[in-house]
């Protein structure tokens, strides 16, 4: 929005550029942040949709609608909701991405649509997931190509013209973008891949239990995907995906890989195991599917122990009863979304001090007005007021960088938090300063040099 430009990974950035800027009538520049958490909302609930239009053209009678309104929910409950819980924007919508490279995959192979138009969309759908996420990319294009070539194959027209053509078409442009934005983009000054997949960062952890309930019905569904004999996306997707996870591990095992970059690609394998359980549902026969149904009444039985808190109420009336709690662990996903949901939100003395630095001293022309305060908050802050000062090496224990990007940023003013180390640190410094602004969280000070 700032530069009109984009770089990298850039779906999701144009994608909240344009939301952002279609409302931006409605506030001013220091409450665009509110539009950004409303998409995040719409993109949770377009998560649930997706999967939804993946499962209805499964659907033959009313036991498969109910069951894909079910699934739905409880899809969207699992690992797209701790996505939007972690602001993983990108990762998200890229597994939104490629349920709609199913549901398009599956309209091509059937000519539900007009074969250009639908080549066109499918090469969209590749060039999205490209500049989305690319570590989502090399499976999906391959279980794409596939796709492809066994339709070709069953037309007899496997080696022909067509079938380069038609390749040329849904992956040539998504390629050629890719490797000019996102790699030319990500991989510079030094970043490799093999270095930055070694990167740790902050993400949900688990490593089979949120599966283990579904895993009969996920084998079932494929074993049924497999035996109908479909030419579907999922059907090349979920094994190219599980040799690539397995291949992930390996490389995580041996400090080849981040445990970051691994369990991401776990928001990938709730979408694929879902359309397998669900695929696996409405194949059954009568009797099996009074077997799937008691496997959900499980899982019922499980979340109600676990948000009813069953075993601590029957603990308070007799702690012999229930030695640890034990329904948490089958709803670790669940148990983490719930906690984190319903957190206390940001702090709103901290939204207040950032608005009043934004009303009146960014918006009266002061072009820089940094923070002493946790990372966290800067980042917040720096949204939130539109200011971009990366680096400054708060978690420094000396802060030495930090106040030498100060002292050269000839900014006039700071925001000091008052429960940040760095004012514990200098409290000295930071209490010399004019206060021009004060509250109990916080204050503005205007600069000395340190």
């Amino acid at each position: 929005m700032n530069d009109g430009t984009v770089t990298s990974m850039f779906y999701e950035t144009v994608w909240n550029g344009l939301f952002i800027e279609m409302l931006a009538p409605l506030a001013t520049v220091d409450y665009y942040y509110r539009f950004y958490v409303l998409s995040e909302l719409i993109q949770v609930c377009l998560s649930a949709f997706i999967f939804y239009g993946i499962a209805r053209k499964y659907s033959k009678d009313r036991f498969g609608r109910v069951a894909a309104y079910i699934l739905s929910f409880v899809y969207m409950i699992g690992y797209p909701m701790c996505s939007m819980i972690y602001g993983f924007t990108y990762l998200g919508m890229g597994v939104t991405v490629v349920g709609m490279l199913i549901i398009l995959t599956d309209m091509y192979l059937k000519e539900n649509m007009g074969k250009w138009m639908n080549i066109i969309f499918l090469m969209l759908g590749c060039l999205a997931i490209f500049e989305c996420y690319v570590m989502f990319m090399p499976v999906t294009f391959f279980a794409l190509i596939t796709c492809i070539f066994v339709k070709q194959w069953k037309m007899h027209k496997l080696v022909s013209r067509d079938t380069v053509v038609t390749c040329l078409a849904v992956f040539l442009i998504p390629c050629i973008l890719g490797f000019v934005y996102t790699y030319a983009g990500v991989f510079k000054d030094g970043v490799t891949v093999s270095s930055a997949i070694v990167n740790e960062g902050a993400c949900y952890r688990d490593l089979f239990s949120n599966f283990v309930i579904y895993i009969p019905l996920i084998l079932f569904g494929f074993y049924a995907m497999c035996k109908k004999g479909d030419n579907n996306l999922v059907l090349f997707l979920a094994p190219y995906t599980f040799v690539f996870t397995l291949l992930l591990l390996w490389k995580t095992v041996t400090g080849k890989a981040s445990t970051y970059y691994f369990y991401k690609i776990y928001f990938l394998l709730w979408l694929i195991a879902f359309v397998l359980v669900f695929y696996g549902v409405v194949y059954a026969q009568k009797q099996t599917r009074v077997l799937i149904t008691g496997c959900f009444i499980t899982w019922v039985f499980l979340v109600g122990m676990y948000l009813g808190k069953v075993e601590e109420r029957i603990q308070i009336h007799n702690s012999l009863m229930v030695s640890s709690y034990k329904a948490e662990a089958y709803n670790d996903l669940l148990h983490y979304n719930y906690i984190t949901f319903w957190m206390p939100g940001y702090s709103k003395e901290k939204e207040e001090l950032y608005h009043w630095v934004y009303n009146e001293l960014l918006e009266q022309g002061e072009e820089l007005v940094p923070m002493a305060g946790y990372w966290e908050d800067d980042l917040w802050y720096q949204a939130i007021t539109n200011q971009r000062y990366y680096g400054w090496g708060q978690s420094d224990p000396n802060h030495t960088d930090y106040f030498n990007h100060l002292n050269d940023s000839g900014a006039e003013y700071i925001l000091v938090l008052k429960d940040s180390q760095i004012y514990q640190d200098e409290q000295a410094y930071f209490d010399s300063l004019e206060r021009i602004y004060d509250t109990e969280i916080g204050f503005v000070g205007k600069l000395n040099e340190k």
